[in-house]
Formats: structure tokens, C-alpha cells, sequence
């Protein structure tokens, strides 16, 4: 058992860290409300579009289903205002947003100090920072079965200029079909980025029979930190950022990548044209670099790419496209032609992911399990390159801020999804 003062200790340097250069959270709130009227609902999407000083982390989107929303302690002020006007109920959630952060942060510390050099040493269990995955990532091709080939690769450059690399294992031989998967499009979503790591070593150091069948059947092709400027962002400095870094001429920075892909849909629902707002779709389709050069591998190897599985957090859900509903009405959510075909697959995908550790996954099409988004990198991989099974994942979690003792879940449960759908593919 580790020693009271140490544990201050840890505590304390969390502390000051935090005082020295994070963003503070304290007494942010965590609210929910569930629109029941059309006025209300209006409400909601007017604030979400013109109301920058609000987080939502779930976008209003039909009657009857949650939105999730963070704010200061001061706006929470001025919503109550509001809200009370509309006769809508809420809920806080979570009163105090920094007491998570601090939470998540000393596990990290903690699981540092059980390392001899942690500056060095790669933990797969904990929350990694961009360098610490570089070279990591660099390790692995001296790591590959003599049967495959494994290669790191950058695949571009971010807006600051910082490599995005790729990793991918693949046997030769002919009429081979192949998997994309991609993390950290939106920078706070950790779970996300150590999920893919793991996926990635299991791979290729074939630690099971799955892992061993699924490399034998499939090669993969990986780009584990899609916004490595915004996810550096969030360990020196905001831990909640989401978008990249791009400066904007109001002042702001940042586009939201995920509404930045060049479907046909971009530029409609769930994304915004204020510089400042999360959903910040940027000045055109594919404007921003992360975008572009991730764009560029896709189409790359679109050819032979079966599946794409790109991962955010949180909520435990697994959709296929289209984001958008239909003409844009905000009425009824648009299917692909093949969604019905595509739900057998991703049903045994979400059943096998549920059964690791009796879990509930929603699965169906992304606008209407979670909410309408355009300009995603799934409506792009099949509208535009016709990847069949483009798959946006929602990793476990309640929170943004989740603790290192998730990754293990999470991976495990996702892999088992992975095993799953892969089993149901048939070419």
C-alpha cells in the first residue's frame, strides 16, 4: 500500500501543475436537460449555434432526447435565466468538472510512480503523451511476426507542422483486403487514443488467437492521433480542448475535424460556421491540413479497404452513416442503401462488444442513434470513396475525463467487436 505522504506528494504536484498552466475547471457544471416541445428544442439549437460559452458535449437534436452541456459557473448563471423561461427542466450532473480532472490526473501520476523511469517507459494502461507514442510507435516494426511486413510512415503534417504518423501491418500476397482505423480526432478523447495502442500491440504481437487470425486475414492500417496538435494541447494546457489548432480570424482557434471531411453533406446540421463554436465546420471542405492528408491515405487505399473504424468518446454506440437527415429537414435521418445489409454485421460487432463485460451498445445510423453531424470522416469514407462498412465507434464513458483503469475495458471490449464483425464479413 502506498504511503500517505506519498500520495499527498502526488496530489500536490497535480496541483501545482495545474496552477502553473492548465485551464481550471473549477465549479464548471456538467447539465442535462430533455427538450419536450418544439419551443424548447428551438431553444436549445438557437443556443448550441450563437452561444459560445456553452460546451455541449451532446448537441440538441429530436424531441425527447438528452442534451449535455458545459459551462461555467457564471453561465450557469445566465442559463438558469433562460432555462426557467422555457419551463424546461435540467439536471447537474457533476457540480465540479475540475475534481475529475484532478481525479484522472493523480491516477496517471500514480501509475507513473510504479514505473523505474517513467519518462521513458511506455505504459499502455495510462494516458500517454504525444512524444511518449511517437516513439513508441517507432519500436514496433522490430516487433513484427516474420510473416507480415510492419512499417511507420507520416502520412502528413498537422497545422503546426507536427508529423501525423500512421502504422501498418500486412502480409504479402494478392486480393488481400484491409482495415482502417483512426483515434483523437477530437483531442480530449483519450480513451480513444490509448484504445487504438493496445489494439495495435495485440496485433502485432499476435497475443491470442483472434489477434493472430485477424492479421493472417486482414491487413490494418492505423493513424492512432489524427489531431496531434490539439491532443498535445490538452496535456499541456486545456484538457478539454476538442478541435485543432488552427487560429481564426475572430480570434478564436480551432476546427472541429470531424465536420471538416469533404462529404457531400458538409457544411449542414451539426456543425456551425462560427469561428469560435466546437462545431466550427472551417471556411471549406477539407480546408484543414489533419483533414487533407488523412483524406489523402484514405483515398490511398480505398480500393482495398473494407472496413473503417473511426473512434470518438463517449456514450457506447456504433453507427453508420449518414449524419444527416434527409434534405436537411431535421426530420427523418438518411440510411446509405446498404444500411440494412451493413446492421447485420454491426449488430454481432455491438452484441460481442456488450457481452465482455454486460454492457449496453446502441447501434444503427449515426443521426439517429446519437445526433445529425455532416462533414464526419464515416459519411466521407462511404459517400465518397465507398468504403461498405464506415463505422463511427463511441467509446465507453460517462465523461470526457475518464480514469486509466478504463483503457483495459475499453480495448478489450472494442477488439472483441472487431473479432466479431470480422468473422461476419464475407468476400
Amino acid at each position: 500500500m502506498m504511503k500517505a505522504p506519498v500520495v499527498l506528494l502526488l496530489f500536490s504536484t497535480v496541483f501545482l501543475a495545474y496552477a502553473a498552466a492548465y485551464k481550471r475547471f473549477d465549479n464548471y457544471k456538467l447539465v442535462e436537460v430533455v427538450p419536450t416541445s418544439d419551443d424548447q428544442l428551438n431553444f436549445l439549437k438557437d443556443l448550441a449555434r450563437d452561444y459560445v460559452h456553452i460546451d455541449f458535449w451532446r448537441p440538441p437534436s429530436f424531441l425527447h432526447v438528452k442534451t449535455t452541456m458545459m459551462m461555467s459557473a457564471e453561465t450557469f448563471d445566465d442559463f438558469e435565466k433562460f432555462v426557467d423561461y422555457t419551463l424546461m427542466p435540467y439536471e447537474v450532473v457533476n457540480h465540479n468538472l475540475q475534481q475529475l480532472v484532478e481525479e484522472e490526473q493523480l491516477a496517471m501520476n500514480l501509475a507513473r510512480s510504479n514505473v523505474g523511469d517513467a519518462d521513458s517507459y511506455m505504459d499502455l494502461n495510462t494516458f500517454n503523451n504525444l512524444t511518449k507514442i511517437y516513439d513508441w510507435l517507432d519500436t514496433l516494426p522490430a516487433k513484427c511476426p516474420k510473416t507480415h511486413t510492419c512499417q511507420v510512415y507520416s502520412v502528413g503534417e498537422s497545422y503546426q507542422k507536427t508529423p501525423i504518423k500512421a502504422f501498418k501491418i500486412m502480409k504479402p500476397g494478392s486480393n488481400r483486403k484491409s482495415w482502417y482505423l483512426d483515434a483523437t480526432t477530437h483531442a480530449r478523447e483519450w480513451i480513444t487514443t490509448a484504445t487504438i495502442l493496445k489494439i495495435i500491440d495485440h496485433l502485432v504481437l499476435g497475443k491470442n488467437a483472434d489477434a493472430k487470425e485477424l492479421i493472417e486475414k486482414y491487413d490494418f492500417y492505423f493513424i492512432p492521433i489524427v489531431n496531434p496538435d490539439g491532443y498535445n494541447f490538452t496535456f499541456l494546457e486545456n484538457r478539454m480542448w476538442r478541435k485543432n489548432r488552427r487560429p481564426t480570424k475572430a480570434g478564436c482557434f480551432g476546427v472541429d475535424l470531424n465536420r471538416n471531411f469533404a462529404a457531400t453533406n458538409w457544411g449542414k446540421e451539426g456543425s456551425s460556421s462560427s469561428e469560435c463554436s466546437e462545431t466550427y465546420k472551417g471556411p471549406s471542405a477539407g480546408s484543414e491540413p489533419e483533414t487533407t492528408v488523412v483524406s489523402n491515405e484514405l483515398k490511398r487505399i480505398a480500393s482495398h479497404t473494407i472496413v473503417m473504424l473511426t473512434m470518438h468518446s463517449y456514450g457506447n454506440m456504433y453507427m453508420l452513416p449518414f449524419g444527416n437527415t434527409i434534405n436537411y429537414t431535421g426530420k427523418v435521418c438518411e440510411r446509405s442503401k446498404d444500411h440494412d445489409e451493413l446492421m447485420v454485421g454491426l449488430n454481432k460487432m455491438a452484441d460481442a462488444t456488450q457481452a465482455t463485460y454486460n454492457t449496453k451498445w446502441l447501434r444503427g445510423n449515426g443521426c439517429e442513434v446519437i445526433y445529425p453531424t455532416t462533414g464526419s470522416t464515416d459519411d466521407y469514407t462511404k459517400d465518397k470513396l465507398a468504403i461498405k462498412y464506415s463505422i463511427c465507434a463511441e467509446l465507453r464513458g460517462k465523461s470526457f475525463v475518464i480514469l486509466p483503469s478504463e483503457i483495459e475495458p475499453s480495448f478489450r471490449e472494442v477488439f472483441n467487436g472487431i473479432v466479431a464483425l470480422s468473422r461476419s464479413i464475407k468476400y
